[in-house]
């Protein structure tokens, strides 16, 4: 017993140690991971006849808990809406205003004052209604579009936050999600990466993919202590996502998760595959642009100049971040965006070049979610990430002449003198 004592002392210790060691680097941070409970409150979505859901009006404020956000800062923030469904302030209705619809990025994984919408709202000087809503792509934004035109007005501008990590794949299985019981879930998944196989749920699927999620919740001694590791122990986690040890754990039958895939085509996201290795993205690309000319079509007939602001994904501007020997096109959807939009006569802002030129590329074992512009797990833009975001839009709203404020001047000298000094 004495012996068995010792080790279990030891065994505490080492692994006190090694938690402090992880606390302690940016390696230990990728393993941060949310909680079992979900990332959005109850109630915060409601169903919605085309896209299938939408952000509930006037949700009250409430915490939810970001764990990349929390690791990097030591806090939680809230979310609410306005009577619009928009995560902002309330809306005048006589109020000239810009329109900014987009995904989570646009929604912003920071508090409301951080996030690039706002700060570019403050930046020029011109009411911003910010209305992006995670999850969406082109296809929703068309009708979200026209909802808050219906309700507010037309916008003099309407800017588009595009995301080349997920928007062709958010329209290719449109509309993918829905709202039960309060609960968002998935309808339509892509199912078949390799053959583009898209798979629609029934009503039933739902529920009993609901009732699985709600009895995978912490219910019992053992899942709330999982649940309790998870949320407070880097070295649980690091062990949790070990690839060695979920083959042994799931070949003994302990773990129901198989081992997570270390191949390219599993680890990267169908935009950055050619349609060699992917045939079904031809169609999928043909959709997509349409429904981005059908942007341009509905900001025409409410006369207001459409901007198509571009957002990298991580691995992109990371380029240490890639799978090793990877042989994707990381720039191709890049391209082909820029060639359809000039094409078109769509007004674009690419911000790739821009976020590698003050990114901090030096490889290293994982992103930091204060340091960097990307957090390390979610892969959503930083607080950094939003403030250069911020700015870089507002600087290219200004030089273009998108908005004419009478201290344009004054407004531009700020932003370069802050990019001057970004680190």
């Amino acid at each position: 017993m004495a012996n068995l004592a010792l080790c279990m002392t030891g065994l505490l210790v080492g692994i006190g140690i090694e938690e402090l060691a992880l606390r302690a680097t940016a390696y230990g941070r990728q393993f941060q991971q949310e909680g079992s409970h979900g990332f959005f409150p109850r109630f915060y979505y409601r169903p919605d006849s085309i896209n299938g859901y939408d952000i509930t009006p006037k949700f009250p404020p409430t915490e939810i808990k970001h764990h990349d956000y929390f690791v990097a800062s030591g806090s939680y923030y809230t979310v609410a809406s306005n009577e619009l469904g928009c995560r902002d302030e309330r809306m005048n209705n006589e109020e000239p205003h810009i329109l900014l619809l987009g995904d989570s990025t646009t929604w912003a994984y920071v508090p409301f004052e951080q996030a690039f919408g706002t700060l570019v709202e403050r930046l020029i000087g011109v009411r911003l209604l910010k209305c992006g809503v995670p999850g969406y792509g082109p296809r929703h934004e068309r009708h979200k579009l026209e909802q808050v035109v219906s309700q507010v007005g037309r916008p003099r501008i309407i800017i588009v936050q595009y995301s080349i990590t997920n928007d062709l794949t958010d329209d290719y299985v449109y509309p993918h999600s829905t709202v039960l019981d309060g609960y968002l879930v998935q309808k339509i998944a892509l199912t078949g990466r390799g053959k583009g196989e898209r798979t629609t749920y029934t009503d039933e699927d739902l529920w009993e993919q609901l009732k699985q999620r709600l009895r995978n919740e912490s219910t019992t001694f053992m899942s709330r202590s999982k649940d309790f590791l998870s949320q407070h122990l880097l070295v649980y986690n690091m062990l949790k996502n070990s690839d060695g040890l979920r083959k042994i754990a799931f070949k003994l039958g302990l773990s129901d998760a198989p081992p997570l895939s270390s191949s390219v085509t599993d680890r990267t996201e169908p935009v950055f595959h050619s349609m060699e290795e992917y045939p079904w993205l031809r169609d999928a690309w043909l959709l997509h642009l349409n429904s981005l000319e059908q942007l341009k079509q509905a900001a025409d007939e409410y006369n207001a100049t459409l901007l198509m602001v571009m957002i990298p994904s991580a691995d992109q501007v990371y380029e240490y971040l890639r799978p090793a020997g990877d042989r994707l096109d990381w720039e191709y959807p890049n391209k082909r965006l820029r060639e359809h939009f000039e094409t078109k006569g769509i007004l674009f802002l690419d911000l790739l070049p821009e976020l590698r030129r003050y990114a901090n590329l030096q490889p290293k074992l994982a992103l930091d979610g204060r340091e960097d512009l990307y957090f390390p797990h979610d892969r959503h833009l930083t607080v950094k990430g939003n403030r250069l975001a911020g700015l870089l839009i507002s600087r290219h709203l200004l030089e273009q002449s998108f908005v004419d404020v009478p201290d344009k001047s004054r407004r531009l000298s700020y932003i370069h003198q802050q990019l001057s000094r970004f680190d």
